[in-house]
């Protein structure tokens, strides 16, 4: 793209490089083979042509005279020479119709091809990431203050000077906005309008074809307008009016046309099976070897790829369809026996569509812009909390058929969670609400005991928040354990391993191994558990990284064709919010092992410590996570997080007085479940409790339970705390369309009110035993603390389906 923009530069075009680059004219190369009906799309001046095509002959060696972007016409003084050496006069020979047409070539203007209507109601083409980068520059008010020239020059330069790691945001958004388009375009073709307006194409494409077979009669410089044809050996009128015996002359028009989409087809086919091989090198399994041995010896491309696609019908049973994926990959890079000015009349939304109908990741649906859709759900709703992979590779990935960071594993798991954020009734009905693929998941994830790959490791935790979602902590925490454990042995812990020996990107590694230490995190603190790595575990929490990404927008993903509104779009903030839940995770796992002491009880200066942690953490927040500034649903979990944390903290500690009379833990816990009440009510305003993560019902929970604890150390339950309460339960039955733990806990708690307002809470005892949520914070005081048992309780009779 330098070698463009350089170029553009030089013949002082540079105003249209942000049109070129849209419209995929990235190249030099490209910009070769442009035509007039491109030029008029692109919307250059004719006067703008005229440099271009003058640098086009430079560069093919042709001179500007003949006009290479268009069919050289016959000069009239040639013809005349011609028909006068055969002593015929001009008008004899022509018709009103040619003399008009003659005169229209003498006045020096060309004759431009049509070209179709665009379809104003189809959805709007997705910006590309440089005109992304472009607009947030220009947002910039001395940048605005240039010339349109000046800034595109500025712009090019300082998209050349960013490195592949500061392009990554604006490439990833681009990404979003073809994904988002292409759902669109699948929903567009089912209307009436997109119907009407193929109509008319069809009929605008037949026209076009007709009238091209008429012209070369008319214009073409061959020998069709005179009234003896040549057929290469016998001299003809144009051969004796240049004194040459023998005709020499190319090919006609129509024959050359055909062996060249022949030979195009020849070299695509020949372009996708290298591809294919080159691909095929770049994996881990045996076929590596295979491959570079029958290189060794000799073979060709073509049977290698056969040999390979021998091997992969064996294997189809695991990935079906994924020589498909190379198919549409071939597409997508624009190599295509049709020529370019078809292409550009074509309907431009028949790419994006190809590319969900081949590749086959899942045998829960054929549908693959379904599950796409899914995807999109899961990441709008899901992962920004535990961002257990990085959402550029994958996609990138699943698009192009690789399973370097996607698998069959991967994609169920995902399309499982993004059913639970759907309001479509195909998904509710067809999936059982994202059942089935949950349950294709499981299938392969027991099916795969040996594969430890960075797409099964991240898999594994996603498996984790399904189950969390089901009220089964059991398993969710099992899967947990499961997931951490495979990261470290992994060494995603450790940077240097992991570039010796998995060879992943740093930012998937990074990404993967932060997310799964933050989910264990929080199961650690929820179950009252010590966090699997021990206290001497060596790992850096990773750096700011000051690459735009925290500029790029948010704006919430639904699938009932709603659109979220402007208030909803804001600043994302996405890696400061990341590493901001990446501190206080690693704040709670310092404290859990602090809180589980291996001698002797929990003293009150260890507490004091703690939670002079999570203040220092919060207040250095401040900035990023302002109410009113950033209300991003992260934004909104990262409050949570906090003030679950210091639930956790102090809410054993109810009823019971420190060494410093300032700090009651009845205060502390009192104020913590009324903010987090408080940031769940602006979370159901922005978006409703219809979308939340897994997690958000079991800090609700939380909060309402502390202030059942508190009512009973009061002796009493106030009408204060009974209102609390109550719009916790309130608060989880919103949850539950989504969150089928949510729905079982409201009953629960609302059980356990009941009894507290009686007295009858007073009969339970820590003789309950059970595998789910706090039974004691080891505080040596031999018996669990009141908010430990209720809870205890709670849990279990929502996850179990358990009366008490």
């Amino acid at each position: 793209m330098a070698e463009l923009t350089e170029i553009f530069d030089d013949i002082g075009l540079i105003q249209y490089l942000d049109s070129f680059l849209d419209h995929g004219f990235d190249t030099w190369e490209t910009v070769l083979g442009i035509t007039e009906p491109d030029l008029g799309v692109l919307g250059v001046k004719l006067g703008h042509r005229r440099r271009l095509q003058r640098k086009i002959a430079e560069a093919r060696q042709i001179s500007h005279g003949r006009q290479p972007l268009v069919s050289p016409k016959r000069s009239a003084s040639v013809l005349d020479d011609m028909l006068m050496d055969k002593g015929k006069g001009v008008t004899a020979l022509r018709s009103d119709d040619e003399e008009r047409s003659s005169s229209k070539q003498l006045s020096g203007k060309r004759k431009y091809a049509r070209h179709p209507k665009l379809d104003h109601n189809a959805p709007a083409t997705p910006r590309s990431a440089y005109v992304i980068f472009a607009n947030k520059m220009r947002v910039d008010p001395e940048v605005r203050s240039l010339s349109f020239t000046e800034i595109a020059k500025l712009v090019g330069k300082n998209w050349q000077s960013l490195t592949t790691s500061e392009k990554e945001p604006y490439e990833q958004q681009a990404l979003d906005s073809k994904e988002k388009y292409a759902i669109a375009v699948a929903a567009y073709r089912q209307t009436e309008s997109y119907k009407a307006h193929s109509e008319y194409l069809q009929g605008f494409n037949a026209k076009l074809q007709e009238s091209s077979r008429e012209e070369p009669n008319k214009t073409s410089p061959s020998h069709s307008s005179l009234s003896e044809q040549c057929d290469g050996r016998s001299p003809c009128a144009r051969c004796l009016a240049y004194g040459t015996a023998i005709c020499e002359h190319g090919v006609p028009f129509h024959a050359s046309k055909a062996a060249m989409k022949s030979r195009i087809e020849q070299l695509e086919t020949h372009l996708k099976h290298s591809d294919y091989v080159l691909h095929s090198l770049s994996g881990k399994t045996h076929a590596v070897a295979v491959v570079l041995k029958q290189l060794n010896e000799g073979d060709s491309i073509e049977q290698i790829y056969r040999n390979l696609q021998e091997k992969q019908a064996l294997d189809s049973e695991r990935m079906p369809h994924r020589q498909e994926g190379w198919e549409r990959s071939s597409r997508l890079s624009g190599t295509s026996s049709e020529p370019a000015n078809k292409r550009v009349q074509s309907n431009n939304m028949q790419v994006p569509l190809d590319r969900y109908s081949t590749v086959r990741w899942t045998t829960v649906t054929t549908d693959f812009a379904l599950v796409t859709k899914l995807h999109l759900l899961y990441f709008s709703w899901d992962h920004p909390f535990c961002s257990v992979l990085s959402k550029y590779h994958f996609i990138k990935d699943r698009d192009a058929g690789r399973q370097r960071y996607c698998s069959p594993l991967l994609v169920n798991i995902m399309a499982a969670l993004g059913c639970r954020f759907s309001d479509s009734v195909k998904v509710n009905t067809n999936f059982d609400r994202g059942e089935k693929f949950y349950l294709e998941a499981e299938r392969i994830w027991g099916a795969e005991q040996s594969d430890t790959s960075i797409s099964t490791i991240q898999a594994t935790a996603l498996m984790s928040l399904w189950e969390a979602s089901q009220g089964q902590d059991s398993k969710a925490y099992y899967y947990s354990r499961q997931a951490m454990s495979m990261a470290v042995e992994g060494g995603l812990h450790n940077r240097s391993a992991n570039q010796k020996l998995l060879g992943i990107s740093d930012e998937v590694r990074s990404a993967t191994f932060w997310g799964i230490f933050v989910l264990d995190q929080i199961w650690s603190l929820y179950s009252g558990h010590i966090p699997h790595l021990s206290y001497r575990g060596t790992f850096t929490i990773p750096p700011l990284v000051v690459d735009g990404q925290d500029l790029m927008d948010w704006a919430p993903y639904y699938d009932d064709e709603t659109q979220g509104s402007e208030r909803a779009t804001q600043t994302s903030n996405v890696r400061s919010v990341f590493r901001g839940i990446c501190e206080l995770s690693h704040i709670i796992y310092q404290s859990l092992h602090i809180m589980h002491p291996r001698q002797g009880s929990l003293a009150s200066q260890e507490v004091m410590e703690v939670y002079g942690k999570y203040l220092n953490w919060y207040e250095s927040m401040l900035g990023v996570l302002k109410s009113g500034v950033n209300s991003t649903p992260t934004a909104i979990f990262a409050h949570l997080l906090y003030h679950f944390g210091l639930l956790i903290l102090f809410g054993p500690l109810i009823g019971v007085s420190l060494s410093d009379p300032s700090i009651i833990p009845n205060d502390i816990c009192s104020q913590a479940a009324d903010a987090i009440n408080s940031h769940i009510w602006s979370y159901r305003e922005l978006y409703s409790l219809r979308r939340i993560h897994a997690f958000i019902p079991y800090i609700s929970l939380s909060a309402s339970v502390v202030h059942l604890a508190v009512a009973r150390t009061q002796g009493s339950m106030t009408s204060d705390n009974f209102a609390k309460v109550t719009q916790g339960i309130s608060y989880l039955e919103d949850m539950g369309p989504s969150n089928a733990f949510a729905g079982r806990a409201a009953d629960a708690l609302r059980r356990m009110a009941s009894r507290s307002i009686t007295g009858e809470s007073a009969t339970l005892t820590c003789s309950f035993q059970h595998e789910h949520g706090i039974l004691t914070h080891q505080l040596r005081t031999g018996e669990p603390s009141t908010f430990s048992l209720y809870l205890s309780h709670i849990v279990a009779t929502a996850a179990g389906g358990k009366q008490f």
